[in-house]
Parts: structure tokens; sequence; C-alpha cells
């Protein structure tokens, strides 16, 4: 096959030179780990194309999380050409039939192109592969790679391309083949796109995220891979070693992440600036809500560390929690949780972190809610904008620990001059201040907000007592 011809039918010219070299490679494994809007599906349309014209009867699949992505690869979407999109525009004599539902392509060579979704593996067990292109491949997991996808082209001695973004969990099937191709295996290759090659990506745009986004959040949208060893989801956070007592001349800090009703649990987290360690982590029972056995048990962790500043959440219930704690006349912040760019950054918080070296204790409990989490991005189709969502693996973990220790690490993000604003920074051992106390009308809104979740719990002639609003 001539491909500059086929290039200069179909209108195609590699956006890089990196995409160049990928079209070039042979290898029967092939990762390209890039960034977003760095030309990665691109290019393997392309390439997928070039293997459907090379000869007849031959079975490819698209594999993905779900039947949106393969959709998008196999028919296109929006300004995304995809393989039927080029077909149906220059070459359209060779299809036989698209059905969009099956999520599959047919060419009058007996060529199938299918998309298929992880999300129902037995569909991953059927007709000999010729190859298998894995769209997306952060979201599928080691096993579904090691049981369905790795060994299933015994049979044809077809090929596996790999399109993701840097994956988060260092020990993530794509870093295996990764290191595989960078120890010179000679059945795989790898490249890495960055969305600053894209000579039609917004730079100013993209800058504007490095400013606002974490180090790992940024890295992953734009493809840099920085990957080191012994980490784990979430960056390069080592959990090591047990509780460490309060030593003195050490500066400390608390968080609390208040639970709601038996839905989570109430954790308590001490942070070590000194040495960058998060030194104490109390996860109270489930249910445990008896007042003065609660309050106790809060008031012995911060009085072991003499009494150091705690940053409260203090969304629902845990408003309660913080007006209590600010009338003892210590060091309380405000730290609600409300929203969820609020959960997103009070994560990235500890992300931070992470990357800056600090240690986490080896605490069962804590070390299952960091693993169960997956950092996803999603771009919005009418807006453009990048989001970040974190999603649990296991519903049945919480995040109440991250999100405390989340909550005691955020002053080391303001002493670093890193918060999303520099006008934020504020001194570690001094409140917040009289900016962030309620006035009347904020603390009246908060009260009912408080109530109506009460409610939920009790009956409503209950609180009338509790609530004179």
């Amino acid at each position: 096959m001539n491909r500059n011809k086929l290039w200069s039918l179909f209108k195609y010219k590699p956006i890089h030179e990196t995409a160049i070299k990928l079209h070039n490679s042979n290898k029967r494994i092939i990762v390209v780990l890039g960034g977003m809007r760095s030309g990665k599906s691109s290019a393997f349309v392309m390439k997928l194309i070039e293997k459907v014209l090379e000869k007849p009867y031959q079975n490819f699949w698209v594999v993905a999380l779900d039947y949106s992505l393969t959709h998008r690869f196999i028919f296109g979407k929006g300004e995304v050409k995809g393989v039927l999109t080029y077909l149906n525009t220059y070459f359209p004599q060779i299809l036989k039939r698209t059905d969009l539902k099956d999520h599959y392509i047919e060419l009058k060579t007996r060529t199938i192109i299918e998309g298929k979704s992880t999300k129902y593996p037995s569909s991953l067990s059927a007709d000999k592969v010729n190859g298998v292109i894995v769209e997306d491949a952060e979201c599928i997991s080691n096993s579904i790679w090691e049981n369905y996808i790795s060994g299933r082209l015994m049979d044809t001695g077809g090929f596996i391309w790999v399109n993701s973004v840097p994956p988060s969990d260092q020990n993530h099937w794509c870093y295996e083949l990764m290191d595989r191709a960078l120890n010179n295996d000679p059945e795989v290759d790898f490249f890495q796109f960055n969305t600053m090659d894209n000579p039609h990506a917004d730079k100013t745009y993209i800058m504007s995220l490095k400013a606002n986004q974490t180090e790992s959040v940024f890295n992953k949208i734009t493809g840099n891979v920085q990957r080191k060893t012994k980490e784990n989801i979430l960056a390069n956070c080592i959990f090591v070693g047990e509780f460490e007592p309060y030593k003195p001349g050490h500066i400390y800090k608390a968080g609390i992440d208040v639970s709601r009703f038996g839905h989570s649990r109430t954790v308590v987290a001490v942070a070590d600036y000194t040495e960058k360690r998060i030194c104490y982590v109390d996860y109270f029972p489930k249910k445990f809500m008896k007042r003065d056995q609660f309050y106790d048990r809060i008031y012995r962790t911060l009085s072991a560390y003499n009494w150091c500043p705690v940053r409260v959440d203090s969304a629902g219930i845990g408003f309660g929690v913080y007006e209590e704690l600010k009338s003892s006349g210590k060091i309380v912040e405000d730290g609600g949780i409300k929203t969820l760019a609020r959960r997103n950054a009070v994560i990235g918080t500890v992300m931070l972190a992470s990357e800056r070296g600090w240690t986490f204790p080896d605490h069962e409990e804590l070390k299952k809610e960091f693993y169960n989490m997956i950092l996803s991005f999603k771009e919005s189709d009418k807006t453009g904008e990048v989001k970040t969502f974190y999603v649990q693996r296991d519903k049945s973990i919480g995040t109440d620990g991250v999100m405390a220790v989340g909550l005691a690490l955020e002053g080391f993000v303001e002493l670093e001059g890193i918060s999303e604003s520099n006008s934020a920074r504020k001194e570690l051992l001094v409140p917040i201040g009289s900016k962030d106390i309620l006035n009347l009308e904020e603390e009246k809104s908060m009260l009912i907000e408080v109530r109506r979740e009460l409610e939920e719990e009790f009956n409503t002639d209950e609180l009338e007592s509790i609530f004179n609003i």
C-alpha cells in the first residue's frame, strides 16, 4: 500500500513528529501515553485504516470502558474524525454495512471493526482477533488487561495498540508495557504525545491550567509522564511507620472530617509540618455520635498535640462541631467541603503534599482509601473546560480519612504560596480571621441547611427545641 497516496486521498497529515514515528512503528504492541487533544486517537484511526485496507477477512476490536468511547473512535464525533468519517467521505464503495447500535462496521472485504466495552467482559471472548485498539486505557483495570486483552491474539499474532493519558496508578499495566519498551523489548514500542506539540492547541489556555492545577493534574492533562518508583494511585505517596507523638518545637495542624449520621466516619488527622509527615489518624466508630464521648475523643487528640490549629469540615452536621470547637477559644478554621470543586481541591492538596515528599502512617483504613480512588479527567462537550472527578472503585470504602488529611495539609499549601489565589496566604498559627466569620444571614442560612439534613434522620417535632429559626 502506498501510504503517501492514501494520506493524500484522505487529506490526512500527522500533527507532529512523534505521530510520524508512531505511523512508522511495526511493533506488535504500541503504547501511546499523551495529553488531551495531543493527537493520540487521530493517529491510531489512520493507522487502523491502513491495516483494514491491507487484506480481507480481518477482525478488529476497539476496546474501551464504555461504548461512547468506542463510538468516537469508530464513527467519529463532532470534529473528531473516526474510521467511518474517512471511509464514508473518501472511500464509500468499500463499505457494506454500519450499525451504530451494535457498534460495528463491516466492509465488502469481509473485514469487521467492532466496539467492545470492558463493562461486559464476556464480550471479549468471541471470534479470533487480528488487532485490538484500547482507548482511554487508564480506565481499564489490570485484571481486564491480564485476563481478557493481553492474550487475546495468540491465534492470530496480531497487534495491540494502547492509547491513554498517563495513569495515576503507578502500578497500572500501561506502565508495565512502557517499561518493556524502555528496556528494549522487541515486541513493544512506546511514544509520548504532548498537548503542547499540537499546533492547534490553545497554548494560552494550557498555561492557565498550569497556573491553577496541581503539578500531577497538569502533567496528566498535557501528557507529561512523571513516573517515580514506589508510587501508588496518589502520586508518590509513601506509607511508612506508625503514629508519632508530639515533639516539642514542631509545628502541627489538624483536620477533622465529620461523619453524616452513620453514612461515613468522623476522622481526625494531625500533620507534622516540621517533618512533613501525617503523624496521627483517628477513625471514629460509625454512628459514634454521643456528644460527651465524641468531643472528649477530639479534645484528647488536640491536647496530645499541644492544641494545634484545627481545620474542620463544617458542611452539614460538621457546622455544629466547628462552632463547638471554636467556642473553646482555640484556633479553629472553617474548611467546609460543600461542593465537588471544594472536595477535589482538598484531595488535590493531598496529592500535592505527596509530590513534595510528605509521608503517611502505614494505617490500614487510610491505605484502603488512597488505593480506592481513581482520578479521571473528562472534557465537557459544551464548554471544553477540563474538569476533574474523583471516583471510588468500591463505594463501601469512604474517603473520610483522605479528606481529614487534606484539611490538615491545606496550611502547607498556603505556606508554600501555591494556593489558588496568592491573596489567600495566611500565617500558620493565626486564625483565618474575621472575613470568615459568618454574618447573621449566613449563619441563619447555614442553620437551615443543617436542620434540613437532620430532618432526614429525626422527627421534625423533636428539632423545634434545638433550632429556633
